[in-house]
Formats: structure tokens, sequence, C-alpha cells
């Protein structure tokens, strides 16, 4: 496999069949945050986390390689990588977590253990994906699961970083709507 072949040296890429894109394009930006969100979860794996935690995130980087798959396909075919299977996963392990956590009733402060604020920043990566993933469906047609799964990805990601943090003993910093917000809205 060559690496570098020069080709993209004028802005230009291709996709699986082969057709030119400008590396702008919103299919190609949301390819780049979907793989900056996988490199991402590879730091996190670097962390000590909840097996399950573990074996969870790998499988999600090998189903972001998936997803890369299914956007890199030309909208005319009829091949479909990420499916429903890929979303009830995700909707379980959700409800699983829920199961497990305290119910909030205030905002989250992003921090905690390096695993949490690493989960945090995957969370904040996911949800700039899930805008660009948005973008490429108002120019051509994506499989529909792509965006379902990408939306509760990020939610899966919320909930493992409090787990995290539960899990280390680290309370979560926590602010309502009836303090003063100002700083965050300026």
């Amino acid at each position: 496999m060559v690496l570098s072949t020069g080709q993209g040296d004028a802005g230009v890429t291709k996709d699986l069949a082969g057709n030119p894109h400008d590396k702008c394009c919103s299919n190609i930006t949301a390819l780049g945050t979907v793989d900056e969100l996988n490199s991402q979860l590879g730091v996190v794996l670097t962390f000590e986390i909840d097996e399950k935690s573990w074996k969870s995130l790998e499988k999600i980087q090998k189903i972001l390689f998936k997803l890369g798959a299914d956007l890199s396909t030309p909208p005319f075919t009829k091949q479909k990588r990420i499916d429903e299977e890929d979303v009830r996963s995700l909707k379980n392990q959700i409800d699983d977590l829920q199961d497990r956590l305290p119910r909030l009733t205030k905002f989250v402060l992003p921090g905690g253990c390096p695993a949490a604020c690493q989960l945090h920043v995957a969370r904040t990566i996911c949800r700039r994906a899930e805008t660009e993933l948005v973008k490429t469906k108002q120019e051509q047609t994506i499989n529909p699961q792509i965006l379902a799964y990408i939306n509760k990805l990020s939610d899966l990601f919320f909930l493992l970083a409090l787990y995290e943090n539960q899990e280390n003993g680290i309370k979560e910093k926590l602010v309502g709507l009836d303090e003063n917000l100002t700083p965050f809205l300026d």
C-alpha cells in the first residue's frame, strides 16, 4: 500500500470508487472529523478504564472505520455498512449506563479523571462530526443510520465520562441554571 501518491497535493482526493472530491467538501470534512474522533478514542484507550468500557470503545473504533467506508462510497450505491444493529447496540449501552449512574438535575462541567476528560473531548469531536454529517446530508444522500449512530455515540461518551469519574471516586462539578452563567454565555 502506497501512502503518499502525491495526487492530493492539489487539494483533491478520491472516494472508494475513484471519483475526485475537493478536500474541503462536506463529505471529506466529515470523514476527517470521524478520523479525528477515532484517533481521540485511541488516546482514551491509553488510560486505565473499566474493562467493559475499553471493549466498547475498541469496538466503536472499528465501527467508525465502517462509517468512514459508508461515507467514502458514492451515494448512488446501495451498500450500507452502518445498520440498525449498530445503533441498537449504542442504545443498549446508554440504557445500561443510565441505570448505573445517578440522575442528573444540573449541567456537568467537563473534567475529572484523565480518561473522563478525554471522553469529554471525544464527545465534543463527535458533536462536530455530527454537524459535518448533517451538512453532507444536505448535499447528498447518506445512510440515515450514520446520523442516528453518531448522535447516540456522543451521548454514550458523556455517560462513559461520568461512569469513569464515578468508578474513580471523583465527584462531578455541577452547575444549575439558577447560578450565574454569564461567563458561559459570553
